[in-house]
């Protein structure tokens, strides 16, 4: 039997204007009822978020980027290391800390820390999807830049010393 037929023989049934009395009513009783929330309960779990959401905020800025080394090529971590000897091989010619406060030289170091945020911004990028031989080579250019900068001062404080000598040379 079709469902158009079945409706033509119980036409009568299902054009009723009126519900049963009661019949809300049962279907009420036979649902489930929702369980009140207790105010308790509700407290704790939002001293509970609190306490999370401010451990999380205590700890996201001192949050260092781990460098994972299987995310960048072997020849670049050897090309890196040989950076970072070059790079700790000038400076400690140099007396960092005496030179940072000599105004002479601000603009140098004030170059230097905005390499090294530029640098630290894109290390961020190292686990994430980004293409890696762009991301290598921005960070090879840090390294170069930083090397330039570091010679450059070196450069400059030598120049510095000749003039010296040369100004206390009397005829």
């Amino acid at each position: 039997m079709k469902l158009k037929d079945l409706i033509r023989e119980h036409r009568s049934d299902l054009d009723q204007e009126h519900l049963p009395e009661g019949l809300w009513q049962g279907i009420a009783k036979e649902l489930p009822q929702p369980e009140s929330k207790s105010k308790p309960s509700f407290i704790w779990m939002a001293t509970a978020a609190l306490v999370l959401s401010l451990f999380v905020w205590w700890q996201w800025p001192n949050a260092e980027v781990e460098i994972e080394p299987a995310a960048l090529p072997q020849t670049f971590l050897s090309l890196e290391n040989d950076y970072q000897e070059n790079l700790a091989q000038i400076e400690s010619h140099l007396n960092l800390d005496e030179l940072e406060e000599d105004p002479e030289y601000s603009w140098i170091f004030e170059e230097l820390q905005e390499l090294e945020k530029i640098n630290q911004h894109y290390r961020q990028d190292i686990s994430a999807p980004v293409p890696r031989e762009q991301l290598i080579n921005v960070l090879i250019d840090y390294y170069e830049k930083r090397l330039r900068l570091l010679r450059k001062l070196q450069m400059e404080i030598e120049r510095n010393q000749k003039l010296d000598k040369n100004e206390n040379f009397s005829l």
